[in-house]
């Protein structure tokens, strides 16, 4: 008998650990224009802070109509928010010509996660992921320079940039990679660069997950060709009720065998 119950109280844990992560936000950039997503969660709008602007041509791709400069730069951001009390992974393919930052504050590519506490139809500044500290945002700088900040993974919290982990130790970007970012409860953290698990850890202070969230992703300098392919966000879903069932029946089952 002892057999069975533990049985099935393993069964019920591995329902729960086995619940699929929820696909809250997808695009494949179709060529179908920004406002428009035959994906999941809606389109997005390219915000032109120096001349530069997003356009989707099969890729999301960033361009300077007249004259390019090193500081010509812009945003794209989807046009919902997301919110999840568990966290979310989000996970971008992308291209560059370059890793490299060139011109002091150059070529550059970053992309995540930026709260909504910011506007970012009016937003102005710079790298928002490497640079500028008033966002609330968790994200990744592709490239690295002294402009842009080093090829990391970033948490701001309004105040301050926060390295989480800096690229190379286990998996570096290349020119053309897969990024996974994840963030969770109790400051949970990890990322991986084309399926190698680059780091992981605890950030001590947490994360907020009451706050909702947009995609965002930001170019400096054409002079380099880059690209953002797909982009796919899902929220980590709260613990089953079947885990929470599981969870009590092993619990019962350790009483029963103290007594």
């Amino acid at each position: 008998m002892k057999k069975t119950l533990l049985t099935l109280s393993a069964g019920f844990l591995a329902a729960g650990a086995a619940q699929a992560a929820i696909l809250v936000y997808e695009d494949n950039f179709d060529n179908d224009t920004l406002a428009t997503n035959a994906g999941t969660g809606g389109g997005g709008v390219s915000n032109a802070i120096k001349r530069s602007v997003w356009t989707d041509n099969g890729d999301l791709n960033l361009s300077t109509p007249g004259t390019n400069n090193f500081d010509n730069r812009a945003i794209f951001y989807s046009t919902n928010s997301f919110q999840s009390s568990e966290g979310f992974d989000l996970t971008v393919n992308y291209t560059s010509s370059s890793i490299t930052s060139a011109g002091g504050t150059g070529n550059q590519l970053s992309f995540g996660l930026v709260s909504t506490d910011t506007d970012l139809s009016a937003y102005a500044g710079s790298n928002p992921f490497g640079v500028t500290t008033s966002v609330y945002s968790l994200g990744t700088n592709v490239i690295g320079g002294a402009g842009g900040g080093t090829q990391a993974y970033n948490f701001t919290n309004g105040t301050t940039l926060n390295q989480l982990d800096a690229a190379g130790t286990n998996a570096s970007f290349t020119t053309d990679s897969e990024v996974t970012l994840s963030f969770g409860t109790g400051g949970a953290w990890s990322y991986s660069i084309d399926g190698v698990q680059e780091a992981s850890g605890i950030f001590a202070g947490g994360f907020d997950l009451t706050k909702s969230y947009q995609f965002v992703a930001y170019a400096q300098d054409v002079d380099f060709a880059r690209a953002i392919q797909s982009v796919s966000l899902s929220a980590i879903p709260e613990p089953s009720s079947a885990a929470l069932l599981g969870l009590g029946f092993a619990g019962l089952l350790l009483r029963r065998k103290r007594n």
